[in-house]
């Protein structure tokens, strides 16, 4: 369903930026837990109720694999890389069993067929888990003045509150654009959530044109582990979206 900018309305809530459509340029990028590259497919261990529980504490889980601190050497462009997959092939190759769905010109990999894709605004999707407590989200925009990542954040985060920023990887540049990607906790829709997205404010086009391109996943923090967050970056970072012709 469409939906105004930043938080999505359920069937679970997501993260997904309202702008309007434009090619892909760079590769999903975040920061995350070190954690070395599974040899297996990734899965999801996913809780069977579909209602939030109020509130909770917004500190991130001790014991959380994927958490990260800047005292352990921040965030860095590449990590969610090496947890989801170092190379195509890989990728590939873990997420050969899985199932397609396509709506609002992207096509997305997803664990299976209980996995819930909806369109959002202005060329946004959003994948949702089958118990509608994990979220994977994508946007694609732009505009004849190139953004700023803070009005990103702005709509991204729009619905979430008590941000609490664990890392945030230095700003990335290439010919390409530019990525900066962020770690945090926060609480959403009275649920205490993990959430990691990137942001990507792409180069100028030929025509004028300054793309802007958001990712972003988030599970409640009793959910958050390196299988979960593995499994959601790797539906975002295969996602494939093709533009309508003009």
């Amino acid at each position: 369903m469409n939906v105004a900018p930043g938080l999505a309305s359920p069937r679970r809530r997501s993260l997904a930026a309202a702008t309007a459509a434009v090619a892909l340029a760079l590769a999903a990028a975040a920061c995350g837990g070190a954690a070395a590259p599974s040899t297996t497919t990734p899965t999801i261990s996913i809780a069977t109720s579909t209602t939030a529980p109020p509130g909770g504490s917004t500190a991130p889980s001790t014991t959380s694999p994927a958490t990260s601190t800047t005292s352990s050497g921040g965030c860095s462009l590449g990590v969610i890389e090496q947890i989801s997959g170092e190379s195509a092939s890989e990728d590939e190759q873990r997420t050969e069993s899985w199932v397609t769905l396509g709506v609002n010109n992207w096509t997305v990999f997803v664990p299976n067929g209980s996995w819930h894709l909806s369109a959002s605004t202005a060329a946004g999707a959003d994948v949702v888990s089958p118990d509608g407590l994990s979220d994977a989200s994508l946007s694609e925009g732009g505009g004849l003045s190139p953004s700023t990542y803070q009005a990103l954040a702005q709509q991204l985060l729009s619905g979430v509150s008590n941000l609490q920023v664990i890392c945030q990887s230095p700003n990335e540049q290439s010919a390409a654009g530019e990525t900066q990607a962020t770690e945090a906790t926060g609480v959403y829709n009275g649920e205490a959530i993990h959430l990691v997205y990137a942001l990507t404010i792409q180069a100028e086009t030929p025509s004028g044109f300054f793309g802007a391109v958001t990712r972003s996943i988030y599970a409640p923090i009793s959910q958050w582990s390196t299988s979960v967050e593995q499994a959601l970056w790797l539906i975002i970072k295969r996602a494939v979206f093709v533009p309508s012709a003009p």
